[in-house]
């Protein structure tokens, strides 16, 4: 059974949050394993910078956290068996290396990405399933 599942998320997909959730709950609850939920915040291009207001990746990471430990709320999971982490970078990088850094031995993704705004994300999706150094949950 599972002992670490990592759940990297979008937060702007409600729908497959909570597909998410729901397969991380019922892995979690099955084999008493622990969740770490996470959010890759996107690089702002620097030819951008200029344009961006004070703080603003700052507020984009305070705002990812709540919306986080909100969902942590959400899982019904014991406390202490719930964590989250807000990471900045490229998906597929960042998940790989919160991965390994948190020993997950399960990563549950989605495949069915709702809008044109995460298309991309489902070739990240692709690309942590053949390189994942442990089991990947595809949800569809």
């Amino acid at each position: 059974m599972h002992k670490s599942i990592l759940v990297p998320l979008d937060l702007e997909e409600p729908e497959l949050i909570k597909a998410s959730l729901d397969a991380a709950r019922i892995q979690a609850q099955a084999s008493g394993a622990r969740v770490r939920l996470m959010y890759a915040m996107p690089m702002v291009p620097s030819l951008y910078l200029e344009f961006i207001p004070a703080g603003f990746e700052k507020d984009e990471k305070d705002r990812a956290s709540k919306k986080l430990v909100e969902l942590i709320d959400q899982l019904g999971l014991p406390e202490g068996k719930v964590s989250c982490t807000v990471t900045q970078g490229g998906i597929f990088h960042v998940v790989m290396a919160e991965a390994k850094k948190w020993q997950a031995d399960l990563i549950i993704v989605n495949s069915n990405w709702a809008s044109l705004a995460t298309f991309l994300i489902e070739r990240h999706g692709t690309s942590i399933v053949r390189y994942a150094d442990c089991s990947v949950l595809v949800l569809r």
